[in-house]
């Protein structure tokens, strides 16, 4: 496949000793790029088995618009140029994406139909215990031009689900977690819930660093008004300095809408649901800064009639939807289908997962020592709070001051995913911390 490890489209020359000359083309027929692109798919993003030569060939001669050489091919070259062609046509495809403004990079483009794509057509598989992978590759949330494979637990349907179940019934919401548990790698699920399932429209963006301009994906069902049948997905890009959203994005205005935003790089609060009519979902790690801090959980109305005049309010109060970590026996499942775990032995995975808990992220790239470091540094907390966190009695806040996340796990303890409990995220740091406890007691 046209992948390389880290999951960027590998675009690099694979031709061996024995490959002959171009075998597939494109023909010139009147067949949108769109077409194309949707044709190929399935072979590009590996949702159909061609495993082997013959396989793949008879695959694309059925493709109208392709002409195939009946020539002895390496399949991974055979690859390479339907790559090409695929990337060509969806270059195309891209290039034609409506923007606000004519500056904005292809990377986006690219990154707002496959996405587009991957709303409409990606389907999910069961692989045991509840958990589901998507077939194939999919968009890399975090990366433009990069694909991923994307393994959903059931505790993240839950979490998406109340999230958006939250978000109907007008609450901002913001979905907290430990950082690298999946929050932004699985928002995918969210967006096919509201945009595929329930026919929302979404304005979404994974914000910058201040002073950068931020990229707005603008996701609208389009339906069938008689049989209500989802046609298609309209796509537009807005890249524009957050502040001025509310003003140059239409949808941001209308009640029906969602404005789905993951904290990203941004260092300060993301929440802006008291700047635009649409509902108001927001994921972010379990620092409150992302949320602006307990302003987020207080009630939103106003009593100034004239203030009501000039912007819009709430009538509820945001409501934090907690995030769980991974477990072992997860990681476990998991790992047939991640590249960088699928070399290791369960035992080799199980150890890493011992050492740093629950964040798959930090299984996937282990840097033992780096991670070790980190630890002891966090672990330089004052007597009472090391007694605190060893004997359970620690009331974790998401404020500055608090135990680092690199300690400490946040979950919820109740069905709705609103009550906290904390946990120390692995049986490494338990042990260091127990030994912090007699070393300062």
């Amino acid at each position: 496949r046209p992948w390389n490890k880290s999951g960027a489209m590998d675009t690099e020359s694979t031709t061996t000793s024995e490959t002959m000359t171009t075998c597939i083309r494109r023909k010139a027929l009147h067949m949108s790029n769109r077409d194309i692109v949707l044709s190929l798919r399935p072979i590009v993003l590996g949702l159909q088995d061609n495993n082997d030569y013959q396989t793949l060939c008879d695959s694309l001669e059925k493709m109208d618009f392709l002409q195939v050489e009946s020539v002895s091919r390496d399949e991974n070259e055979i690859m390479k140029e339907v790559f090409d062609i695929y990337r060509q046509a969806r270059a195309l495809e891209a290039a034609s994406v409506p923007t606000d403004e004519d500056e904005v990079p292809l990377k986006y483009k690219v990154a707002a139909i496959e996405i587009r794509n991957a709303i409409l057509f990606s389907e999910l598989e069961e692989i045991g215990e509840g958990m589901k992978v998507y077939r194939g590759f999919v968009p890399n949330m975090q990366v433009q031009g990069q694909v991923t494979k994307v393994v959903i637990r059931p505790q993240d349907e839950a979490f998406w689900d109340r999230c958006i179940n939250l978000c109907m019934e007008d609450y901002p919401v913001c979905g907290v977690g430990n950082p690298g548990i999946g929050k932004t790698t699985t928002s995918l699920y969210a967006l096919q819930q509201l945009v595929r399932e329930r026919r929302t429209p979404v304005v979404y963006t994974i914000r910058k660093t201040l002073g950068s301009k931020d990229v707005f994906y603008e996701f609208t069902p389009v339906v069938d008004p008689e049989s209500t049948q989802l046609n298609d997905v309209a796509v537009k890009i807005y890249q524009i300095a957050a502040s001025e959203k509310h003003l140059k994005i239409p949808a941001l205005q209308n009640t029906n809408a969602v404005y789905f935003v993951d904290s990203g790089a941004y260092e300060y609060s993301c929440d802006d649901a008291g700047d635009c009519e649409a509902k108001f979902i927001m994921d972010a790690s379990n620092d409150e800064k992302h949320w602006g801090g307990s302003n987020f959980t207080k009630f939103r109305g106003s009593a100034s009639p004239l203030e009501m005049l000039d912007r819009p309010t709430r009538t509820h109060p945001g409501i934090l939807v907690l995030g769980s970590p991974w477990t072992g026996r997860q990681v476990v499942l998991a790992k047939p289908y991640l590249h960088l775990l699928q070399q290791l032995t369960d035992n080799e995975v199980l150890r890493r997962y011992r050492i740093v808990g629950g964040s798959l992220r930090d299984v996937l790239f282990f840097d033992e020592r780096n991670f070790t470091n980190k630890v002891q540094t966090a672990l330089e907390l004052d007597a009472i709070t090391i007694r605190g966190l060893v004997e359970g009695r620690y009331k974790f806040t998401f404020q500055p001051n608090a135990p680092s996340s690199i300690l400490v796990g946040v979950c919820p303890s109740d069905n709705a995913l609103t009550v906290l409990k904390t946990t120390l995220k692995s049986d490494h740091i338990e042990e260091c911390l127990a030994m912090k406890h007699l070393r300062t007691s």
